[in-house]
């Protein structure tokens, strides 16, 4: 098998288990409502027209640029009971994402409006999600009001515990990309309290962005030719700049994220390293180092290569809640086409959709 052969094999594999570069990751958020829509138009045609993570998303006959629905840590604060017989108003928000961070998405009067989050303190969690386990454990809080002090609620290993707050978020920021010129110079953000989930406030030549942090993804970059001539713009840094299934690559006169390769079919039962007080010594550090069809896998604190799963960890729900959009979940065939992590192909009144299990 000479070198083209394997590169396509590779890319193959890859193809089976990752989203397509122009779609970015995450789900958009469900439409909001509204009374009447005038001179509607479309904002963008896909998710390469909307700048950072933002998606291009369906809002009413209409489409814009919205972040991925996410919802936040906290409670809407108390507001007045529903006036009776009100007419329905326009929403100014669908999802706590759509909000200013440190606000949510809640109903009030008539509509959906962004009102400030209570009962979440300052400062951050080691491990921002749980991780999906096999075994919950027994948690000790379920919000930061329930824990003393200064403390916050945080996951940690398979619950959840009071625990002293960290004043910068976990993990580290990519290193800078590359601009020949920068123009209209300003700041996105000034620490990481502005930036939502797990994203830091990072320098990024002469300004500072949200962005992922650090983290290199398993699989390879492309063979690709790489020019003699002008160093031009970097679109990404680091591989957790790129779409689930992505590197950041040398290409050509810049850095730019390309379909990776050597990752083989099936699933880890755990699909990302918990936060642990001393590292293990790993045997792997991706599917290309292990024997025949194992994979390289998380395994307690270190990379193990392990028989691969044929789906993914979880179980898809009974029911499906009225909370969960369906119509903003992927349709599937199976967990392959799922993109997101924790994410399984489930059944549902709408047919075959991905869907997240880990609160199942």
């Amino acid at each position: 098998m000479n070198i083209m052969q394997v590169t396509l094999l590779g890319l193959l594999l890859c193809a089976m288990t990752i989203t397509t570069i122009g779609e970015k990751p995450g789900k958009c958020p469900p439409e909001r409502y509204f009374r009447t829509i005038n001179n509607v138009r479309d904002f963008c045609s896909g998710d390469a027209d909307c700048a950072g993570d933002q998606k291009c998303c369906p809002d009413n006959k209409y489409k814009i640029c919205k972040p991925p629905a996410k919802e936040r840590k906290g409670s809407c604060p108390k507001v007045k009971p529903k006036i009776p017989n009100i007419e329905r108003c326009d929403d100014m928000c669908s999802a706590d994402s759509d909000c200013a961070i440190g606000a949510k998405c809640c109903f009030k009067d008539c509509g959906k409006f962004c009102l400030p989050s209570i009962g979440v303190k300052k400062g951050f969690c080691e491990m921002e999600e749980m991780p999906l386990c096999k075994r919950a454990e027994r948690s000790f809080c379920n919000n930061d009001t329930g824990c003393p002090g200064d403390e916050k609620c945080c996951p940690y290993t398979c619950a959840t515990r009071c625990l002293p707050p960290l004043p910068e978020k976990h993990g580290e920021c990519p290193p800078e990309r590359y601009f020949i010129s920068i123009d209209n110079v300003r700041d996105f953000c000034s620490s990481d309290a502005d930036c939502d989930g797990d994203q830091k406030c990072c320098t990024d030549n002469k300004y500072k962005i949200c962005k992922p942090p650090a983290k290199k993804r398993a699989g390879s970059c492309p063979t690709t030719e790489i020019s003699d001539t002008e160093r031009c713009d970097d679109m990404c840094s680091e591989d957790s700049d790129c779409a689930i299934g992505a590197k950041c690559c040398m290409e050509g006169c810049g850095k730019i994220c390309l379909p990776c390769i050597g990752v083989k079919k099936g699933f880890c039962e755990m699909e990302d390293m918990p936060v642990c007080i001393r590292a293990e010594r790993s045997f792997c550090n991706n599917d290309t180092g292990c024997p025949g069809e194992e994979k390289c896998c998380p395994y307690t604190c270190a990379l193990r290569c392990l028989p691969p799963l044929p789906e993914r960890v979880g179980k898809c729900p009974a029911e499906v809640s009225e909370n969960v959009i369906e119509e903003n979940n992927e349709n599937c065939a199976t967990d392959h086409d799922c993109k997101e992590k924790y994410n399984k192909c489930c059944s549902t009144k709408n047919g075959m959709k991905c869907l997240d299990v880990r609160n199942v």
